[in-house]
């Protein structure tokens, strides 16, 4: 899925690149201070529409602000580690009521990338399995298509301030997961699958979609989604 993606990222930037006019280069403002870094480019194409491309870095280490995440220590699942994200997407832009390509309110089509990494932890107790803490180390992924509208002020046609303030589109997720014992010893993980997919019960096509698999190190869980994608943000930038 990621090479598809990749593949219609380039051939879109190929195809219109030749007919490029003016070009706008922006950064976020709104994810800077929980460590969400997202830098656009936005290229016209015609006097009503443009190319715009957004790459992102989320880290919320180095964010100004720690985010606060409600799970109960001991409860259930909670999580241990935020780690890293990436994030990219890209947009076919058209302005309305303007004969400039970059100024005005937008209605702009997306397609859009994202992967997250982090941990969870788990204690499992079962007739087999003393209490015992576990490390979910997960990585989860998306691809998706969407709609989004917006509106971009140009100040002297070199200061752009670029606010979507709705987006919304359909995504398909990818998580996969790894329960591997906290305390590195050896173990057999065949007797805590029951215990891992009883957490997906009662939720339909979650538990029919669940694909467990284990090995002499870890338990792998894999699981397909469908699911809703949200998009709004604001950007600063300079034309030229």
């Amino acid at each position: 899925m990621k090479k598809i993606y990749c593949n219609i990222l380039l051939l879109l930037l190929i195809s219109f690149w030749g007919y490029s006019q003016q070009n706008n280069i922006k950064v976020g403002l709104l994810g800077a201070s929980i460590g969400s870094y997202n830098l656009g480019y936005e290229r016209e194409i015609t006097d009503a529409s443009t190319m715009n491309l957004n790459v992102g870095y989320w880290n919320t280490n180095i964010g100004l602000v720690q985010p606060i995440y409600y799970f109960d220590r001991g409860e259930g699942v909670w999580l241990d580690q935020m780690k890293y994200g990436l994030t990219t997407s890209l947009e076919y832009r058209f302005y309305t009521g303007s004969n400039h390509a970059m100024k005005g309110l937008y209605l702009s089509p997306y397609l859009r990338f994202w992967n997250h990494s982090m941990v969870f932890q788990d204690y499992i107790e079962n007739d087999q399995v003393p209490r015992q803490l576990f490390n979910i180390r997960t990585k989860l992924s998306s691809v998706g298509l969407g709609f989004q509208m917006g509106y971009q002020w140009l100040i002297n046609d070199k200061v752009s301030i670029d606010w979507y303030f709705i987006g919304a589109g359909l995504e398909r997720a990818f998580i996969n997961a790894s329960y591997v014992l906290a305390s590195n010893n050896s173990f057999n993980y065949q007797l805590i699958e029951g215990d891992v997919r009883e957490v997906f019960e009662g939720f339909g096509l979650l538990e029919r979609n669940l694909m467990t698999r284990d090995d002499p190190e870890r338990l792998k869980i894999e699981l397909p989604v469908w699911m809703p994608g949200l998009r709004t943000g604001l950007s600063v930038g300079f034309a030229f």
